[in-house]
């Protein structure tokens, strides 16, 4: 019997390709944003549903809503998938100047006493739409030197 080589890095379902999941909950919420669109808010009942089904399967307060607002969307996405890294995703989504104003709002200071009692030493930071951005890898200009020139205008 002749037996079947595994291709190197391949043994024990470990390779270097990466598998990328997707939580149902995600698709759930990205079809409410959908529904939201370019407008500030949804009263689409489907759209309520999926909400909804979120919220329920989080086991949280099935309180009847009547629409959902892109605030309402933002702040169950940050708790579903809080520790995730998907905020920073989510707030890019916004357009640039309510994308700045949320991050520019964004208290990052720390309480004046070791017990959390004393008043907040703040920590605000001016985010400009320059922050916003990845730097392009380096092992990628190493490769194709021409991304670190500045981008031809289509426009």
């Amino acid at each position: 019997m002749k037996t079947m080589r595994l291709p190197a890095g391949a043994y024990n379902m470990s390779t270097g390709i990466n598998t990328y999941m997707i939580r149902y909950a995600d698709v759930l919420l990205t079809y409410v944003e959908a529904e939201i669109g370019n407008g500030t808010s949804t009263s689409d009942p489907v759209a309520i549903a999926q909400f909804m089904r979120v919220r329920t399967r989080a086991g949280l307060s099935s309180l009847p809503v009547t629409s959902i607002t892109t605030d309402d969307l933002l702040r169950e996405r940050r708790l579903e998938f809080a520790f995730e890294g998907q905020y920073w995703y989510d707030i890019l989504r916004l357009p640039q100047d309510q994308a700045l104003l949320r991050l520019s709002n964004t208290e990052r200071g720390l309480f004046d006493s070791w017990c959390g009692s004393g008043p907040v030493i703040t920590n605000k930071i001016n985010v400009t739409a320059n922050m916003l951005l990845f730097p392009i890898p380096q092992s990628e200009i190493d490769i194709d030197p021409k991304l670190a020139e500045n981008p031809v205008g289509y426009y």
